[in-house]
């Protein structure tokens, strides 16, 4: 059994530092529109858990009126998305309390032992977060475009600015067509992301199908042989791991601002990494098919101390993500398998023995065969898809 996850994220965001085309009235009217957003969320949030509920109909009949006391001037179309926002922000906080009450447990632990300041644990309806970005969406209502002609809803007035796309992203998307966005401001500049759907146009790509397995001292090992290390990628997550103890242990204010700092500077090294991998993967002219492991729970399987945070802290989904929709657009398909037994089982014979496997070599106890582990567990990977796909039509293989 193998499954395709469905990628209707066909979208581009062009994000355009506005501030020069703005008058200071328009820069007040965008913040006074942020702020009223701001307090829209909350109160959309506070009333939703109090009344136990997350159904927008029934949340906009309770509190829409409320609402609109609390933010008179806020378009009525900006105010429904915060409403929106707000029950999405809440749907995740419940299906997280589990996993946010586990990790507090563990943190816990350690600060009776250090005396640190210990987490409550929290409980569904309970949600403690704000929205912390000083922005607010706009959509097919609240923005628009006439050639160059760019105009946006704020607290009682439309802001009009003239404003040119930039010339590599039309070149590249010369169909696109505008979705939505969202105005931001940030350290006193103002932004516009514009975000564009768009309609791929696959390439002539080949038919070969490639499994690939993820690891950690592999970050990716394909069937065809090719092994992406993780030696240094490791090392330099080492080295944010042992800072973020040293910061954490002094506890100051600084440490806690260079703390956040450092947090952001590994996720974009992260997400640069995937980005590199995963374009090169999707540039490959013989690539018809590529087959993943399903890892949405693979974090519910600890081991290790050393390797939990390892694992914690791996970006399994964004790797795919990144994977999914680049091949999208050139065609490839990308589908997902169960990942059972893939690194025990012997490509060849098809005998699954656990002592077959020693570290990053495995040799099959029963048949001799010898390769690299990850390659096996790869070609383990696209040989369940092919058994699972052997009767599926050659059209239901290609992304629409």
């Amino acid at each position: 059994m193998y499954l395709m996850r469905e990628n209707a994220m066909h979208l581009r965001t062009v994000k355009i530092d506005i501030t020069q085309f703005l008058s200071e009235s328009d820069k007040t009217s965008i913040l006074s529109t942020i702020a009223d957003s701001q307090r829209v969320f909350e109160f959309f949030a506070g009333l939703a858990c109090s009344m136990k509920l997350t159904s927008y109909n029934k949340i906009h009949k309770h509190g829409y009126e409320q609402a609109k006391m609390i933010a008179p001037n806020l378009p009525t179309a900006i105010l429904q998305q915060m409403a929106k926002v707000a029950l999405a922000s809440i749907k995740s906080w419940n299906s997280n309390v589990n996993s946010i009450n586990k990790k507090r447990k563990a943190y816990n632990k350690r600060a009776a032992k250090k005396k640190w300041k210990i987490k409550p644990l929290v409980a569904k309806w309970e949600y403690q977060g704000k929205k912390a970005a000083q922005s607010y969406p706009v959509n097919k209502l609240t923005l628009s475009r006439r050639g160059s002609l760019t105009t946006f809803s704020t607290n009682g007035r439309r802001v009009r600015i003239m404003l040119e796309i930039p010339e590599w992203f039309e070149s590249s998307y010369p169909e696109a067509k505008l979705q939505a966005g969202t105005v931001s401001e940030n350290k006193g500049s103002y932004f516009l992301n514009l975000v564009f759907r768009i309609r791929p146009e696959p390439s002539v790509v080949g038919s070969r199908i490639i499994g690939i397995d993820r690891g950690i001292n592999n970050l990716a090992a394909t069937s065809d042989g090719f092994i992406i290390d993780s030696t240094n990628l490791l090392r330099i997550k080492g080295r944010y791991q042992y800072n973020r103890q040293q910061l954490q242990q002094k506890g100051t204010r600084s440490a806690k601002r260079r703390l956040k700092k450092l947090s952001g500077r590994e996720r974009r090294f992260m997400l640069d990494v995937n980005h590199c991998i995963t374009k090169q993967f999707a540039a490959d002219d013989a690539a018809g098919t590529y087959v993943l492991e399903e890892l949405t729970h693979i974090r519910n399987n600890r081991k290790s101390r050393k390797f939990n945070r390892l694992l914690s802290n791996w970006s399994f989904y964004q790797f795919e993500f990144q994977l999914s929709y680049k091949c999208a657009a050139r065609g490839i398909n990308v589908v997902f398998v169960d990942p059972r037994y893939t690194s025990q089982r012997c490509s060849v014979c098809k005998q699954v023995d656990k002592s077959s496997r020693d570290g990053g070599r495995y040799e099959c106890a029963h048949c001799g065969y010898n390769e690299h582990a990850d390659v096996n567990a790869a070609k383990n990977i696209r040989d369940n898809f092919l058994q699972g796909a052997s009767t599926v039509q050659s059209s239901q293989l290609l992304v629409s």
